[in-house]
């Protein structure tokens, strides 16, 4: 019986024990990321303010050619799932080339590329470059619960490939959007590049490094443009302030629709066309269907004073129709009118429309050869902005050239004239000791 309690006792004995380390166990802290549970959408504004100034970095601070100035911003809202750069990571052939040349055209395709592949990206948005080192620039943005994070990037001109920029800033705090961020931002270095002035050439980094901070003893080498050793902290070298708009909040069922909604209609166009097919994402196959049992949409046109046109209820694909009795903008709304099957779909529904106005269909084949030529002009900017690069490059390399040529020939000319005066000098010199030795040898009558 003895031997009964006792094992009994320890049986509890080991249950409180198991007990206390669960409970230990539970308290620990868990790394996932915070779940934004803020419903609707939420504007902000990014104002980018430069700190680069010759009295703050003296140092080979660039005057000319070009002078110290910023890249446009190339800025996206995404999910946790997708980073435009990250610290101590390696740079994607975008940023590589944004971060050298200032050349946004294969980032924009990666940033898009994640955006069809994945569904990371919300939005991508640029602001214009800013023309000093000390310059302002702002830019108003969009965001929304599943895509609440920011990342931006801004080069450093002129400089190897350096940049500052953030990496996924969550502006969602739980329930609530954050009403204003300001942040301090310091130099990165991409690691494509070995440069260590403003004005270096190219000299490409093999293998590749990751992306890492440039600091006032990093790299530690005493003609790194960055490089103050009697420093403990580089100041600041630029500096972003996020504020969220007031009274442009779009609540998730939108009263004001957004800008992309509304039609325009003038006296003369008489009517408007909407195809419209939906695909329902399906989590098991990573992919859209086209078809889902008790999915449909919902259509609801309004007139520029508020009042309804028409609501009507579709399947997956359809077309409305609806004449306009007078001028203005027409509010066109589409929503899903199964919500349940939405929320097992991850929330992912794309919508494809085809709008034709007027009592005329579009024309296929125009249509066609307006995208062709679209294509094409934007194929013609890009090697626009390519040769004016190549310009600016070779004209910067002209006068670099001019200001060596000019600096050898001063330097020659000085050691002409130097060498004349040493040559002077030593004939001096040499006159001198033979005549003290003249006079001390008639001093002595040894001549």
């Amino acid at each position: 019986m003895e031997k009964l309690m006792s094992v009994c006792k320890q049986s509890q004995v080991s249950w409180l024990v198991l007990l206390a380390v669960l409970g230990c166990a539970s308290t620990l802290p868990v790394d996932v990321d915070p779940v934004c549970t803020v419903g609707g959408h939420a504007k902000y504004r990014l104002a980018f303010t430069g700190k680069w100034s010759q009295t703050a970095f003296p140092k080979q601070y660039p005057l000319f050619r070009p002078p110290a100035q910023w890249s446009q911003i190339i800025a996206v809202t995404h999910s946790s799932d997708y980073h435009i750069w990250q610290r101590n990571e390696y740079a994607s052939t975008g940023v590589r080339e944004f971060a050298e040349k200032g050349e946004a055209w294969t980032l924009m395709k990666e940033v898009e590329s994640a955006a069809e592949k994945i569904q990371s990206v919300y939005g991508i948005f640029s602001a214009p470059a800013v023309i000093s080192g000390t310059g302002q620039n702002s830019v108003d943005f969009e965001v929304f619960a599943r895509h609440s994070l920011l990342s931006f990037i801004v080069r450093i001109v002129p400089s190897p490939d350096w940049f500052v920029g953030v990496d996924s800033l969550n502006l969602c705090d739980g329930d609530r959007w954050k009403e204003q961020l300001s942040l301090d931002l310091y130099p990165y270095d991409a690691g494509t590049d070995s440069g260590f002035t403003f004005s270096s050439p190219d000299f490409a980094t093999i293998p590749q490094d990751t992306v890492t901070q440039i600091t006032s003893s990093f790299p530690s080498h005493p003609a790194n443009s960055f490089y103050y050793p009697r420093l403990k902290h580089l100041p600041p070298i630029a500096r972003v302030t996020i504020t969220k708009l007031k009274g442009n909040h779009i609540m998730s069922l939108p009263k004001d629709l957004p800008h992309s909604n509304l039609i325009p209609i003038g006296n003369e166009i008489d009517s408007l066309t909407r195809y419209f097919k939906m695909e329902l994402w399906d989590v098991s196959k990573q992919g859209f269907q086209n078809s889902a049992p008790n999915l449909g949409m919902t259509v609801t046109v309004r007139h520029p004073d508020s009042e309804i046109l028409m609501t009507k209820k579709y399947d997956l694909e359809g077309k409305f129709t609806f004449t306009s009795e007078s001028s203005g903008q027409h509010f066109v709304c589409l929503e899903s009118n199964s919500p349940r099957l939405a929320v097992f779909a991850g929330d992912k529904l794309r919508v494809h429309l085809d709008i034709q106005v007027g009592e005329h269909p579009v024309d296929e084949s125009a249509a066609q050869a307006q995208d062709t030529v679209k294509d094409v002009k934007y194929t013609m900017i890009h090697l626009t902005e390519q040769v004016k690069h190549i310009n600016s490059q070779q004209n910067y390399q002209r006068e670099r050239e001019e200001t060596f040529r000019q600096t050898s020939q001063d330097t020659n000319a000085n050691v002409f004239w130097w060498a004349i005066v040493q040559s002077i000098m030593l004939i001096t010199v040499g006159i001198w000791q033979m005549k003290q030795m003249k006079d001390f040898l008639i001093e002595k009558k040894l001549v």
